[in-house]
């Protein structure tokens, strides 16, 4: 989904509950969401005994199956919901005092652990796994429409085309400085190692 429900950003559900107890009671293995430029991944949730809904807001510890604290869940046993909106936009601060916080057992954002990166998923007839791919930063060596970057004052532009090496997986590294220049509503993520 494009839109989230249940989330570390202090906003309202935007799907409306409905949809994400919909798919909790469909028993989805995974919903992937989007739309808030952050990484969380949740506990394995499930409607049961004690556990009519999972609403956001207030925290109910009936509606989680398997904490997902070794990375690994019970197929058909609930949902994990996954946001994962870190692939280029600046990336936004998660709020780990929300009320819906104990929800996820990973999560990730410009004041936790700012990391740049996608989603790889595999799929079998027996197994869906997921592996976070992390990205890197590199500096710009061609300009177009050039601009000073606050942090080095060397002149930056626009991103220069990346050849890859044969035989070898293309590595796109991109200056994060260019985030410096323009006003957001988030934290400023820091590069890359």
């Amino acid at each position: 989904m494009h839109e989230y429900c249940n989330t570390l950003v202090s906003a309202s559900c935007s799907t409306g509950p409905d949809i994400m107890n919909l798919l909790i009671n469909k028993k989805v293995d995974l919903v992937l969401q989007a739309h808030d430029h952050a990484f969380n991944r949740s506990k394995q949730l499930a409607l049961r005994t004690g556990c009519s809904l999972v609403n956001p807001g207030p925290y109910d510890g009936d509606c989680v199956v398997d904490t997902g604290s070794d990375g690994i869940y019970g197929r058909g046993a609930g949902t994990v919901i996954m946001t994962v909106g870190v692939g280029g936009k600046s990336i936004n601060s998660v709020d780990t005092h929300d009320s819906e916080a104990p929800y996820f057992i990973r999560w990730m954002g410009c004041n936790a652990n700012p990391t740049y990166g996608f989603l790889k998923i595999s799929v079998s007839s027996t197994s869906l796994s997921g592996r976070f791919i992390r990205g890197a930063v590199e500096e710009l060596s061609r300009t177009r429409s050039p601009y000073s970057s606050r942090r080095t004052g060397r002149v930056m532009g626009a991103w220069p085309p990346l050849t890859p090496a044969l035989g070898r997986p293309e590595v796109r590294r991109r200056s994060l400085s260019a985030y410096a220049q323009r006003p957001v509503r988030t934290c400023f993520p820091r590069l890359l190692r």
